[in-house]
């Protein structure tokens, strides 16, 4: 049943619907199965995570239920705690259960006040991770509301022991910002991510690492039943304010940490990564530059996973934007950038984020064929 369901979830992330029909047929109950290797996802989920209208539509149609969620311990997640908003409107259509976390997430504040009206305890409930709705608010608007209705600003989810800024800090820095400018408690990853030197001036006084403090689970500890602060996962363990920065997108906070002496080439995370190769990765091209024009290696190699410069990272990634910028910036292009370049068209770099789409590979493979 394992070898089944993990060709079955990688035929779903590949984009392949003939080997989806015909593993289904064999076995329908893995339509209904939770992916132990990934936190009790369900194949549904894991369509909706390549943001695939087809392959959602195929998985339904043979019967995958719409409102299956999650069996992960610390909090349940569904369809509509990932999607895109087109995707989360055809799955509304097809009908998807909308939710207080959904509809925060998705900037349906009138959807959501409704659900408030009805059930004010809504705003302490937990989905995904043990989040409140106030973790996944799309807009300040919503934040608002959700504060009005008695919602904690500092409310730590189950399974990270993090605060709503702190989850929103990256996919959405102006809602951390209000949500700071509201009161919430800080800190200098959270202040880097939103982009806020002053903010950061004033916090990086109080650490004795001042600048290259890094993210740890001392600095941030989460006890049981915790796994570990949303920080060691979304920025790294060992990863500094730089690595923060990258991944967030911000230049204003990599020229503020260069102008006051951190190291830009720091190593942390995975693969011993430098902030260059995070930006490169997550296709981060304002914090690539900003990180080139201050001084960062624009070849070093990663660890010894991967001993690949920042744009390998790229070329894998399928990071279009940033695979220019460096290019633009004089990045050696080594043999297997061009091999790499020639595999990730045929697909095979889509597993690590099929949420991107092949044309990402086709559009790097196609600056090499005319060069």
């Amino acid at each position: 049943m394992a070898s089944d369901l993990s060709a079955f979830t990688n035929a779903i992330r590949s984009g392949d619907p003939s080997l989806v029909r015909q593993l289904a047929a064999a076995n329908p109950t893995l339509l209904h199965s939770t992916d132990p290797n990934c936190f009790g996802t369900t194949p549904l989920i894991h369509a909706v995570g390549t943001d695939s209208r087809t392959m959602v539509d195929l998985l339904l149609d043979l019967g995958a239920d719409i409102n299956q969620r999650s069996d992960w311990r610390a909090g349940s997640f569904g369809v509509l705690d990932s999607a895109s908003d087109d995707l989360a409107a055809h799955l509304l259509s097809r009908g998807a259960t909308l939710t207080p976390h959904a509809a925060a997430r998705l900037g349906m504040i009138e959807p959501l006040r409704a659900m408030l009206d009805g059930d004010p305890s809504l705003v302490h409930a937990r989905g995904g991770d043990g989040q409140t709705p106030l973790h996944f608010a799309r807009t300040p608007e919503i934040a608002d509301l959700l504060l009005a209705r008695s919602a904690h600003i500092d409310a730590l989810d189950i399974d990270h022991a993090s605060t709503p800024a702190q989850w929103r800090s990256e996919s959405h820095p102006q809602v951390a910002a209000h949500l700071v400018s509201r009161g919430a408690a800080t800190d200098p990853f959270l202040a880097v991510r939103i982009g806020d030197p002053a903010l950061l001036q004033q916090l990086i006084a109080r650490e004795k690492d001042g600048a290259d403090v890094r993210v740890s689970r001392e600095r941030f500890p989460a006890p049981p039943p915790a796994a570990g602060h949303i920080y060691l996962y979304t920025i790294g363990e060992g990863c500094t304010l730089a690595h923060a920065a990258a991944s967030a997108n911000q230049p204003a906070s990599v020229r503020w940490l260069a102008a006051n002496h951190a190291d830009l080439n720091a190593r942390g995370g995975y693969d011993n990564a430098t902030p260059l190769h995070v930006a490169a990765w997550r296709d981060k091209p304002q914090a690539a530059e900003a990180l080139i024009d201050s001084g960062a290696d624009i070849n070093a190699p990663s660890g010894p996973i991967h001993r690949n410069e920042p744009i390998g990272w790229a070329i894998v990634g399928g990071s279009v934007n940033t695979f220019r910028v460096l290019l633009a910036k004089g990045a050696a292009v080594r043999p297997h950038h061009l091999e790499d370049a020639g595999k990730g068209v045929l697909g095979a770099f889509r597993e690590y984020n099929p949420s991107r789409p092949l044309t990402n590979w086709m559009q790097i493979a196609a600056h090499f064929a005319s060069r």
